[in-house]
Formats: C-alpha cells, sequence, structure tokens
C-alpha cells in the first residue's frame, strides 16, 4: 500500500510510516467498489481517515469516499457504532451517508455538498453584513445544538474550513473521525 498523502511505500501497513497518515490501494482515477465509484482526488488524509472526492456512478453525483481502517474486530466494531450515531443525524447536520465494508476497510460515502465553508465567506470581499452573519450564527448554533445531543461524534475539531454552508444551513465535515480512533 501507498500512503495517499506522500505517496511513501508502505507495504502492509496501514498508516505511514513516515507522515503517519492511512495509507490506500486507491489513487486517482482508479474505479472501485465493482466501477461504482470513480476516484478524482484525495481531499484529506490523516491517521485516522481518507477522504476521496469520487463520483458515483449509480446515482450520477459526486460524493465523498471516506476510507477508514478495518482489518481488526475492534475496529470494525468501532465503524459500526459510528456508522449508527451518524444515522441519528439529521441531513440538516451531516450529508447523507452510506455506510459498508470492503477490503479490509470500512467506508462511509457522503453526498458532496457545497464546498463553501465559513472560512471562505469571512475571507471574500465584500465580507459578510450583518443580517448574512446573523443567520450564519443562528444555523450554527441550530447545527451545534443537535451535534451537542451526540456528543461522542464531536472531537472539538470544529473550525471555519470544517462548517459547510448549504443553502438554508449549515453541515459539519468530518464528524465522527473521533469515534473511529482507537481508545487508549
Amino acid at each position: 500500500m501507498k500512503c495517499a498523502k506522500c505517496g511513501a511505500d508502505n507495504a502492509n501497513n496501514d498508516v505511514c510510516e513516515k507522515c503517519n497518515c492511512r495509507c490506500s490501494n486507491l489513487e486517482p482515477g482508479k474505479e472501485f467498489y465493482n466501477g461504482r465509484f470513480q476516484i478524482e482526488r484525495l481531499g484529506y488524509a490523516d491517521s485516522v481517515a481518507l477522504a476521496w472526492l469520487a463520483y458515483d456512478k449509480s446515482n450520477s453525483r459526486p460524493c465523498i469516499l471516506r476510507e477508514y481502517a478495518g482489518a481488526d474486530p475492534a475496529a470494525k466494531r468501532r465503524f459500526r457504532e459510528l456508522a449508527h450515531k451518524l444515522a441519528e443525524l439529521p441531513e440538516v447536520v451531516v450529508p447523507a451517508l452510506f455506510p459498508f465494508t470492503a477490503e479490509s476497510r470500512c467506508w462511509l460515502v457522503e453526498d458532496r455538498v457545497s464546498r463553501t465553508t465559513l472560512a471562505d465567506v469571512a475571507s471574500k470581499p465584500p465580507p459578510p453584513g450583518e443580517r448574512q452573519c446573523s443567520e450564519i450564527l443562528s444555523q450554527l448554533l441550530s447545527a451545534l445544538n443537535v451535534l451537542h445531543q451526540h456528543q461522542p461524534l464531536f472531537d472539538g475539531n470544529l473550525r471555519p474550513e470544517t462548517v459547510v454552508r448549504d443553502g438554508d444551513s449549515v453541515r459539519f465535515m468530518q464528524i465522527g473521525r473521533a469515534s473511529c480512533r482507537e481508545r487508549g
């Protein structure tokens, strides 16, 4: 396997020894899951998960394919718990999700919603006006209230780059990765 982030060859290791990111057999241009997904590019990589920007041919829509470890029983159990918890969240908080296992890995497919983050909104001229800031704050507080009711999913990594504006709501990206980390 290769590290999806730095490209180092890590043989059969799940985590790269060089940059501590998850390793994968996927790469841009490759088809996956019996040709259902066309991999476009890597979205992010860390020691918990990889996120591949992909195209779901089954519904002709762009998606994000999140890859987690899953070879050992404890990782599979954590993933089942995560999938169950995420299913309880309304789509106004996280995009629609489809969990599955394949190739000794655990996978979450999520719809690729707008990628306009709160960081983008704040940094692009003209700056948001008082009314827009009030709307964003109201949406954020509403979504945080729902998320607070599902505490184990939140890893404290909430920042403007991980909150996406999607129409009249805000959605959290990368929610649930804390649940897939090994507990020590």
